[in-house]
């Protein structure tokens, strides 16, 4: 009785005060009721299951990043066929048009893209690159990535930029102030001298792992300019179809997969020899690379699986599919020599086995 006579004065005396407790009230049995459908759901799964939302219209984001006095200008390469479920493409375009300072943005895709979709996205303020698709598509359309890839890299370099990002139309980084942060990680820690490269390149750690030579993400690399123009300024592949099926790490490296192949490829043109050991990946990683958590990007995969926020982390054990995380590469990076070698014979695990402590080396 009393709470409702709280709530009768309040609708006569104060109705923005009324509003906000009955919305309070209302809030408190909406949480209550789905954290209920949520116990019982990780009770039956033995796994606490959460969920993220994420706005799909720019509009409806209204976070804003920091302005520097002084902030290199970047280009973003937004690579691959456009996306129009959800107006994705043209929605990312919006949102980095709002989040990214002092930066171009560039869509390079196909000649035979939809020209009432690509005029959207011109006057939302990005630059449009057109490609001829080519002959052969190769092993996991490497080619067809390495077209569009460079054709936005050269229009970014053409252009007078300073940094650029390697992402796809149907990513999308949610986070405010990236800029500043990555700038900052390449300055603060210079790359290897002697070698052929002016920065670290940064890679998400969403696709590169951690136990496999050089499988650096091919999804997503940010870096200085004229070492994105080496990284990804590739001939053409017209290797044959694998002859066999990839179940180990092992057989990973054997492949030389896109990523590996790209990664391996740059190392190469920069002059370190990759002998396909995972401590040589771990000596590039700590002398070439820097790995950033996708967290800190809020970078959003539209493509695959898209809901299973964390898709490749396991608790089962140090899994030799097990993604790169910052941490991982700071312990890398600071202290390998201090590291206990893993047994080159985890390569020959089968994928997504577990690496066991007898895994490790004398």
């Amino acid at each position: 009785m009393k709470k409702i006579k709280f709530y009768l004065k309040l609708l006569l005396t104060d109705r923005k005060a009324f509003r906000h407790q009955l919305w309070m009230v209302y809030n408190r049995h909406k949480v209550n009721s789905i954290k209920w459908l949520f116990r019982r759901f990780s009770a039956a799964r033995k796994e606490f299951i959460t969920t993220h939302a994420r706005p799909i219209l720019a509009a409806d984001i209204g976070t804003w990043t920091d302005r520097l006095i002084n902030n290199p200008r970047s280009a973003i390469v937004m690579q691959g066929p456009l996306v129009s479920d959800y107006d994705f493409t043209l929605e990312t375009v919006r949102l980095y048009k709002k989040h990214f300072v002092d930066t171009d943005i560039i869509v390079s895709t196909w000649e035979d893209a939809d020209k009432e979709y690509l005029a959207k996205i011109e006057k939302a303020g990005a630059v449009i690159i057109l490609n001829k698709k080519p002959a052969v598509a190769g092993i996991g359309n490497i080619n067809m990535q390495l077209v569009t890839t460079m054709g936005g890299l050269r229009k970014a370099k053409e252009l007078g930029v300073e940094y650029a990002y390697k992402t796809r139309s149907d990513q999308r980084m949610y986070a405010v102030n990236i800029n500043e942060y990555l700038v900052n990680l390449v300055n603060h820690f210079p790359v290897k001298a002697g070698f052929k490269q002016h920065k670290r390149l940064i890679a998400s750690g969403f696709g590169s792992l951690k136990y496999s030579p050089y499988l650096l993400t091919d999804v997503w690399v940010f870096g200085q300019i004229d070492d994105m123009l080496t990284y990804w300024g590739l001939d053409l592949e017209d290797r044959p179809p694998l002859a066999k099926p990839v179940t180990s790490i092992k057989d990973l490296v054997d492949a030389k997969i896109n990523e590996s192949y790209i990664c391996a490829e740059f190392l190469k043109k920069i002059g370190r020899t990759p002998d396909w050991t995972i401590h040589n990946w771990w000596q590039a990683l700590a002398d070439h690379f820097i790995i950033v958590d996708t967290h800190s990007l809020d970078l959003f995969f539209y493509k695959y699986d898209f809901y299973q926020e964390h898709r490749q982390l396991t608790y089962a054990g140090n899994n030799n599919n097990q993604p790169l995380t910052f941490k991982d590469w700071l312990n890398i990076y600071a202290n390998l020599k201090n590291k206990k070698p893993v047994s080159e014979e985890a390569l020959n695990l089968p994928r997504r086995d577990s690496i066991i402590p007898e895994n490790y080396g004398d």
